[in-house]
C-alpha cells in the first residue's frame, strides 16, 4: 500500500499584530500527485507551500515528510533493490524543545520487525498514519500489536504445524475482522524440532493487546502440558 510522501496536520499561521493566515489545515499526499491549492485572493495558499516546502517553519501544527521514502530514494538511486530497515532515533535537548529525528542505521535486509508489520498490514489492510504516527485499519480504528521471532519452549517440541493451527482455533485466537484482533504465528518451521516459533498479537489497544499476549502464552502452555 503506498505511503504518503507529506502530511500536514492542523498547521496555523499568525502574523502580528493577530492576524490568522490559515487555521488548522490538514493534508496528504502520495508520490508522484499532482495537488492544486483553490482559494480567494488572501485566502493563504501561498504560506501554505511555503510551508510545505519548507520555505516557512514559523507555523503551529505538524509537518512531516516521509523520512523512510527520501532514504528509499536515495538507495535506489545507487541501485539498492528490495526491502530496507532505517533505525531513527526520536529525541530532543529539553523538554520543552521540539523534537528531532535522526537516522542511525540501515539494514538492507528484512529485519526483527519485518514480520509482525507484514503480519499487521496483511490482517487488517490498514496502513500507517504518517501525520500521527498510527496505523489505522480501513475502519479509521488504531491498531497495536506485540510481537516475538523468539518464543521458545521444551514443551512446544514434537508439535506439528496443524496441531498449532487447531489450537489456535479451537481457542478463537485467530484474527477475527469484526473485532479486529487476533494472533498469527510464524516462523513455525522450527516449531516441532526446536519448539521455537514467532507470535504476533494485535488488539485496539495497547492494553488489550498486552492481555491478549498474555492469554496465548497461556493458553500455548496449558496445550502442550498434557500428558508430559
Amino acid at each position: 500500500m503506498p505511503q504518503y510522501v507529506m502530511s500536514m496536520h492542523k498547521v496555523s499561521k499568525m502574523v502580528p499584530p493577530k492576524r490568522q493566515i490559515i487555521k488548522d489545515i490538514s493534508l496528504s499526499f502520495f508520490a508522484g500527485a499532482k495537488i492544486g491549492l483553490l482559494g480567494l485572493n488572501g485566502a493563504g495558499k501561498s504560506t501554505v507551500l511555503r510551508i510545505m516546502a519548507g520555505k516557512d517553519d514559523e507555523f503551529d501544527g505538524d509537518l512531516s515528510h516521509e523520512a523512510g521514502l527520501k532514504i528509499g530514494h536515495v538507495l535506489a538511486a545507487h541501485g539498492v533493490v528490495s526491502r530496507f530497515g532505517v533505525d531513527f532515533l526520536v529525541y530532543r535537548d529539553d523538554p520543552a524543545g521540539d523534537w528531532k529525528l535522526t537516522a542511525l542505521e540501515i539494514n538492507l535486509r528484512m529485519g526483527g520487525t519485518t514480520h509482525p508489520y507484514l503480519a499487521l498490514q496483511f490482517l487488517t489492510g490498514g496502513r500507517l498514519d504518517p501525520a500521527t504516527g498510527l496505523f489505522l485499519s480501513p475502519s479509521g480504528h488504531a491498531k497495536y500489536y506485540k510481537a516475538t521471532d523468539n518464543l521458545f519452549s521444551e514443551q512446544y517440541q514434537g508439535l506439528l504445524p496443524e496441531d498449532l493451527v487447531d489450537i489456535l482455533t479451537v481457542n478463537k485466537l485467530h484474527y477475527s475482522h469484526g473485532t479486529e484482533s487476533g494472533v498469527l504465528f510464524h516462523l513455525i518451521g522450527a516449531l516441532s524440532e526446536f519448539g521455537k516459533l514467532g507470535l504476533t498479537a494485535i488488539a485496539n489497544s495497547p492494553a488489550q493487546v498486552d492481555d491478549l499476549y498474555s492469554h496465548t502464552l497461556e493458553v500455548l502452555d496449558r496445550e502442550t502440558t498434557y500428558g508430559r
